[in-house]
C-alpha cells in the first residue's frame, strides 16, 4: 500500500538538449544552459531563436536517490505529473470496494476461506504489476491489489480479534500491527538496494504466494462457525485451542452439548441467535449498519474516525520521502515511529480503554499537524527543516496510535454477523 511512496517518486528533472543528452549532468546541458540558473528547464527549454518550448526531446533524470520509478519510465511529469496520485487515488478506490466486497463475503463464507484466498492473488496480481508495460496496465492492476489488499487486512484482524481471548486480544492484535510497521522498514531497506521499481514491487508481492500453507494451518474463527451453526466444525476446532491453554480442559463436544441443553430453555436468547435452525436465518448486509439509530450512529462516528485518521495517516506515510534529508532514512524512521506506537497503544489502553486514549492522540497528532505547517524551513540562514521532521513523526505517531485503536475498538462495538462489513 505505501510503496508507492518510492514507486511514484519524482526525481529532479529537466528537458533533455539533444537525442544525445541521456545524463541529468550531461556535457551537453552544462556548456549551454547550465550557467544560466535563474531559468526553470523542467517543463520548458530555450531553443536557439530565443522562443520557450516544450521538452521535444523527452527529460533527463537524476538517477538519484531512486533510478527508475513509474514517473522516470512513462514521463509523468510536467503535465502529466498528476498521473502518479491518480494512480494513488485510484488504487484507494480498489481498497474501499475490497473493504465493502471481501468484507462481506467474510461473512458469509468464512474468514479463513476469504483471507487466504486475498493473500494469494494478491501476490499473483501484485507480482504482475512489476511487468506492466503501460501506465493504464499499471492502474487496473494495482486496483485489484489494493481490492485484495483490504480483503486481507480487515479480515486478518477480525480474525485476530476472534481467535483469542479478550484479555489476551489485545497484546496479539498490536503483535500483528507490529509487522505492518516491520514490513514497512523491510520495504524501506529493499528499496534502499533495488532502486528500481520494478524488483523492489516483485520482491515486496511474490513471497505471499506462500500463504498457501495457511490452509493447512490457520483455523476458522470459532465465533463464525456458531454464527452459522456450524457446531461440530467449531467444537474441533475449540478442543485443539486448549492445546495452547494448559490450565483450560474441555470436554469432547462441548458446544454441541450445550446447544442440546439450551434445548430445553425456550426462552434463551443464545438459542435463538446462535443455535435455532428452525427459523430462517436473516441474510446480514451493509444496509443493516444503518436501520436501527443505535447501529446507524456508531456507524456514522466510526466512518467519521476512519476518514479523517485514514487521509492524514497515509498522507504522511506516502510524502515522507518528499521531506528534508534522505528519502529512505524518512521513510524507515516513519516506520520506526509506528513500531514504537503498538507498544505505546498495548500499554496504555491496557490501562485507560480504547475510548480516552484515541481522543486524547487524536489531538495530539492533529496538534502536530498544524504546527508542523507554520514552521519555516529557515530562520536567519538556518536550517531548520528537521523541526518540522520532528512535527510530522509526532503526527505520524499520534495516528498510528489512534488507527490501531480504532482498527481494535471496531469490530468489536458491531455483531459477528455485520463485523466484517
Amino acid at each position: 500500500m505505501t510503496e508507492i511512496a518510492f514507486i511514484g517518486y519524482t526525481p529532479k528533472h529537466r528537458c533533455a538538449v539533444n537525442i544525445n543528452d541521456t545524463s541529468y549532468h550531461s556535457k551537453y546541458y552544462n556548456a549551454k544552459f547550465a550557467a544560466n540558473s535563474s531559468l526553470d528547464y523542467k517543463c520548458s527549454i530555450i531553443s536557439d531563436n530565443f522562443t520557450s518550448s516544450e521538452c521535444k526531446y523527452g527529460y533527463v533524470y537524476s538517477k538519484q536517490p531512486i533510478r527508475s520509478s513509474i514517473t522516470t519510465e512513462w514521463d509523468l511529469v510536467c503535465k502529466r505529473n498528476i498521473l502518479p496520485e491518480v494512480s494513488q487515488a485510484v488504487f484507494s478506490v480498489g481498497v474501499m470496494i475490497g473493504a465493502i466486497v471481501f468484507g462481506s463475503l467474510a461473512d458469509k463464507y468464512g474468514r479463513k476461506r476469504i483471507f487466504i484466498s486475498c493473500l494469494i492473488f494478491q501476490s499473483l496480481i501484485g507480482s504482475c504489476v512489476s511487468f506492466a508495460t503501460e501506465y493504464w496496465q499499471f492502474v487496473v492492476l494495482r486496483v485489484l491489489v489494493g481490492c485484495l489488499e483490504q480483503g486481507v487486512n480487515i479480515i486478518g484482524y477480525i480474525l485476530m480479534l476472534e481467535l483469542f481471548l479478550e484479555r489476551e486480544r489485545t497484546i496479539f492484535v498490536s503483535s500483528y500491527a507490529q509487522f505492518w510497521a516491520v514490513g514497512g522498514m523491510y520495504m524501506s531497506l529493499l528499496a534502499y538496494i533495488f532502486r528500481d521499481w520494478r524488483p523492489l514491487q516483485f520482491a515486496i508481492s511474490s513471497p505471499w504466494i506462500s500463504a498457501i500453507v495457511l490452509i493447512w494451518i490457520l483455523p476458522e474463527s470459532i465465533t463464525w462457525l456458531i454464527s452459522k451453526n456450524k457446531i461440530e466444525e467449531a467444537d474441533q476446532i475449540l478442543q485443539k485451542s486448549t492445546l495452547f491453554y494448559k490450565n483450560y480442559t474441555i470436554e469432547k463436544n462441548y458446544l454441541k452439548k450445550y446447544k442440546n441443553s439450551l434445548s430445553l430453555d425456550k426462552n434463551s436468547l443464545f438459542k435463538t441467535e446462535l443455535f435455532n435452525h428452525k427459523t430462517k436465518p436473516i441474510k446480514y448486509n451493509a444496509s443493516h449498519l444503518f436501520k436501527t439509530p443505535n447501529v446507524r450512529k456508531i456507524t456514522i462516528c466510526v466512518c467519521i474516525l476512519w476518514f479523517f485518521n485514514v487521509v492524514t495517516y497515509f498522507g504522511w506515510s506516502f510524502h515522507s520521502p518528499n521531506l528534508y534529508g534522505n528519502v529512505y532514512l524518512n521513510f524507515f524512521i516513519g516506520q520506526v515511529v509506528e513500531s514504537i506506537s503498538f507498544f505505546i497503544t498495548m500499554v496504555l489502553i491496557s490501562r485507560y480503554g480504547r475510548i480516552k486514549i484515541a481522543a486524547i492522540f487524536h489531538i495530539v497528532a492533529g496538534i502536530a499537524c498544524i504546527v508542523g505547517v507554520f514552521i519555516p524551513g529557515t530562520i536567519y540562514e538556518y536550517n531548520i527543516r528537521w523541526i518540522q521532521i520532528i512535527f510530522v513523526m509526532i503526527a505520524k505517531l499520534g495516528f498510528s496510535i489512534t488507527g490501531e485503536i480504532i482498527y481494535m475498538y471496531t469490530p468489536e462495538i458491531f455483531p459477528t454477523c455485520l463485523r466484517t462489513t
